[in-house]
C-alpha cells in the first residue's frame, strides 16, 4: 500500500524450456535489467523489485540466518506478498503459459510517491 504504481514487465526468451542453463541465463538477464530501472528510479521514489522464483543476486544468500546485504538489489518473491502472478496476469487480460520453444519471465516494479 506504500507505493502509488506497478509496472508489469514482461519478456519473452526463444529457448527451449528444459534447457536449465538458457533459463537460468535468460531469469539472471531479466533481473539485471530490472535492477538497473530500480536503480535509475530509486534517488526520485521508493521502489520494489518482486519477481517468480529466487533473488538471484548472491551467491549464497544470508537469509533467513542474517539480513540481506544488499537491499537495494535485492528481487522480493510476488508471492511472498501474497500476489498470484496468474491473477495479476489476468487482469490486464493475460494468462501464464508453460511454452514449448520459449519462456516469458513476468516481473513487477511497485514505486512509491515521488521524493519532493
Amino acid at each position: 500500500r506504500s507505493y502509488s504504481e506497478a509496472f508489469l514487465v514482461r519478456k519473452k526468451y526463444m529457448l527451449d524450456p528444459k534447457d536449465l542453463e538458457a533459463t537460468e541465463a535468460a531469469s539472471e538477464d531479466i533481473a539485471a535489467s530490472c535492477r538497473r530501472a530500480a536503480d535509475r528510479i530509486r534517488p526520485f521514489a521508493k521502489v520494489k523489485v518482486l519477481g517468480c522464483g529466487k533473488c538471484r543476486y548472491c551467491g549464497i544468500c544470508t537469509y533467513p540466518d542474517d539480513e540481506c546485504r544488499y537491499p537495494d538489489q535485492k528481487i522480493d518473491s510476488v508471492s511472498g506478498y501474497g500476489l498470484d502472478i496468474n491473477d495479476v496476469l489476468e487482469q490486464i487480460g493475460s494468462k501464464l503459459i508453460f511454452e514449448t520453444d520459449s519462456m516469458t519471465t513476468n516481473v513487477i516494479i511497485l514505486i512509491g510517491s515521488v521524493r519532493s
